[in-house]
């Protein structure tokens, strides 16, 4: 919802009639929520690509730095295409800092095709780290990289990153 949007949304003092008017009145069964409010009132930004094998061995930049700011990550979504991941160690989304900010660990062994990995669930052998919800290293962009030996067997990864910049 846009903010223009959010400004005419009003919660009546009846149990439950919350109301949003879009130039007339919507009524909404439930409860209305905007998404990322419990991380405050920053704008939310969506990264959405589909990285190749020979990328995510590389290491692929999914959000570039922004001088003296740091990117929070408040969810993420990995799938896996083309075959279970092999041979490497694990892939992370993190900063580019030298001692890297770890946002999410997802181990080779969780890593098999069509697997949805998100900050919204949870699956085995997928860690999130101390970059998870908080502000990363000012200055640094945010990275999708494999640990251990090339990767091997996939063909492709979709990647989406919802972020702040604070």
């Amino acid at each position: 919802m846009g903010a223009s949007v959010l400004n005419y949304f009003e919660q009546a003092t009846a149990a439950g009639d919350n109301k949003l008017n879009l130039g007339g009145t919507a009524d909404i069964t439930g409860t209305l929520q905007r998404h990322g409010a419990s991380v405050g009132d920053a704008l939310t930004y969506t990264k959405a690509i589909r990285i190749t094998l020979a990328e995510l061995n590389a290491g692929y930049e999914l959000v570039a730095a922004v001088t003296g700011k740091s990117i929070r990550v408040v969810n993420y979504y990995l799938r896996i295409i083309g075959g279970a991941a092999t041979a490497a160690t694990d892939v992370r989304i993190q900063d580019d800092e030298g001692t890297p900010v770890v946002v999410v660990t997802a181990a080779v062994a969780a890593l098999t095709e069509d697997i949805e990995i998100s900050g919204q669930n949870t699956v085995a052998n997928v860690t999130k780290g101390a970059g998870w919800m908080a502000l990363l290293t000012a200055g640094q962009a945010l990275d999708i990289v494999k640990t251990g030996a090339t990767m091997t067997t996939l063909s492709h990864v979709d990647v989406i990153v919802q972020y702040q910049i604070g």
